[in-house]
């Protein structure tokens, strides 16, 4: 197929033909119909052969790991790295160009740092985000 769309000299003959429910078919309709409902219908027969657990999924799991997740503190040096974005003039949900961050991270960093930081200790995320 990769050679025949980079334009290389290769003759294939297209399938006129395919076996559907156990008999030779050739109409396209008919052929386009069992396709789409072959892949609509992929993923819960897939989901059907998967055999149902009586067993508790939280068996699965032995040891105490109480207050086992870590989530360090960001910082202003992390927060620099959108230096790395491409510059845009387009804004987001904040209305703050792309370009405009940029110019500013060094003096707002700190700052950014400080309210994600306290976002995550005290458990208050702004509805806006």
């Amino acid at each position: 197929m990769i050679k025949y769309v980079l334009n290389h000299q290769i003759q294939q003959t297209p399938v006129e033909m395919f076996a559907i429910n156990g008999s030779m078919c050739s109409d396209k309709a008919t052929i386009a119909y069992a396709f789409n409902e072959y892949f609509t219908n992929l993923g819960p027969t897939l989901a059907g052969k998967i055999p149902n657990l009586s067993r508790n999924l939280l068996s699965y799991l032995t040891g105490d790991f109480k207050d086992s997740f870590v989530l360090y503190e960001t910082t202003a040096s992390e927060i620099i790295t959108v230096n790395q974005f491409k510059s845009k003039t387009s804004a987001g949900y904040d209305d703050i160009p792309v370009d405009i961050m940029k110019f500013s991270i060094l003096h707002t960093a700190p700052y950014l740092a400080k309210i994600i930081n306290l976002s995550f200790t005290t458990g208050f995320v702004p509805n806006m985000l």
